[in-house]
């Protein structure tokens, strides 16, 4: 298997006087699949410049380039819509940058108030390092609220909305991260006899979602005690507390793919959720949060922490698989241990789509107009748009 070396900072250019046999070297960031990618392209260039093509062979190389495309958009997608079972995901980029990537994964529970209201935030675009063991958690963009003001009618006492401690501090081993996929959920796991009430979500865009001392409260954010305001966002689902909640992230613009320094958060993107007439006063309702990161290892850790060059993908893919995440990026928390299929967003899934609708329509009229070979070909036709079709669809299983 190819492993960059440390030392090889050659690049040699891809010339037309390359021999099928020869191999391409790349710098130390590309990986394997990258070293792959280019070997294909060069085996097309080679193919299409051969005295006589061989049509086989350049449609061959085709449908490979083609597939491992597909299948970076696939995993972008799926990074995006299932942050829980992403680990190690990269934002795509036209220029590879050698990095590396991990997941948070940090767990609390929530108590209601007397009255079983609870209100959570969070904005997840943030990470903090410190050099001190153990790692201290002073700052924290998660939010609770549950004093005995809140009601959800209307906002509560100034200053009950406090920031909480959700692992978002590591040791100080990278000079810069940006976020690539996130996800909040919230399940009630108390007594089924006693349960009752809502959990709703909404995806806010306020810039007040801001790193405060953990205990100390964000007053900008008191207004959200109102539950109102979560029910007039765009995005935003309210559930039975037992089908819990699920929320997922996605980047506004081309400002959220930018590295941060650790210890800055971007701002704009919000997750809320609340609990409304819940379980009084107990600590049923567990929030789970996963956040993927990727980062920029400092220079005196590039012999312990591996590196990789992200994946290569045109802007035009990259927002398809944003927009399908933004039609439905809030659910109940099930989702979160189901499986998707990723929806196809290839030129030949357009072919099979309206091969799909065309092909019944033939079948009927070939049954109706040929009585002899219709009776055969109209059937074998309408199953097979209708298989077109099925495969298609994007489900959850």
């Amino acid at each position: 298997m190819y492993k960059p070396g440390y030392n090889d900072r050659s690049f040699k250019r891809l010339g037309d006087s390359r021999s099928d046999q020869e191999e391409v070297k790349l710098t130390r960031q590309v990986l394997d699949y990258e070293k792959k990618f280019m070997d294909y392209l060069l085996g097309m260039h080679n193919a299409l410049n051969k005295e006589q093509i061989i049509v086989d062979e350049v449609k061959s190389l085709s449908e490979i380039l083609q597939h491992m495309k597909k299948e970076q958009t696939d995993n972008y997608y799926d990074a995006l819509v299932r942050p829980e079972s992403s680990k190690g995901s990269k934002i795509p980029s036209t220029i590879p940058v050698p990095s590396s990537s991990f997941q948070l994964h940090s767990q609390t529970l929530v108590t209601p108030n007397s009255n079983g209201n609870a209100l959570i935030m969070f904005n997840p675009f943030y990470l903090a390092t410190s050099s001190a063991n153990p790692v201290p958690q002073t700052n924290s963009t998660f939010f609770v609220n549950n004093h005995s003001s809140l009601t959800g009618s209307g906002s509560p006492t100034a200053g009950t909305t406090t920031a909480v401690a959700v692992g978002q501090w590591i040791p100080s081993v990278y000079n810069a991260y940006r976020l690539v996929s996130a996800s909040i959920v919230v399940k009630y796991i108390g007594d089924l006899m006693s349960v009752k009430g809502v959990i709703g979500g909404a995806i806010v865009f306020d810039s007040n979602v801001v790193p405060t001392a953990i205990g100390s409260a964000n007053t900008n954010l008191d207004k959200y005690g109102d539950f109102n305001l979560a029910m007039d966002s765009y995005y935003y689902q309210e559930n039975l507390t037992l089908n819990g909640i699920r929320e997922l992230y996605f980047p506004l613009d081309n400002t959220y793919e930018q590295y941060l320094t650790p210890g800055t958060s971007k701002n704009g993107f919000a997750f809320v959720v609340y609990i409304q007439d819940g379980v009084a006063s107990v600590p049923n309702y567990k929030v789970d949060i996963f956040c993927n990161y990727e980062a920029l290892p400092d220079s005196a850790y590039l012999n312990y922490i591996p590196q990789s060059a992200c994946m290569q993908m045109d802007q035009q893919r990259k927002e398809e698989a944003v927009r399908a995440v933004q039609q439905q990026p809030i659910t109940n928390s099930e989702i979160a241990t189901r499986s998707y299929k990723q929806p196809d967003l290839s030129v030949w899934d357009k072919i099979k789509s309206t091969l799909g609708n065309v092909l019944p329509s033939i079948g009927t009229l070939a049954t109706a107009f040929l009585p002899g070979p219709g009776k055969l070909l109209g059937p074998l036709l309408q199953a097979g748009g209708q298989a077109l079709n099925d495969n298609n669809k994007s489900w959850i299983d």
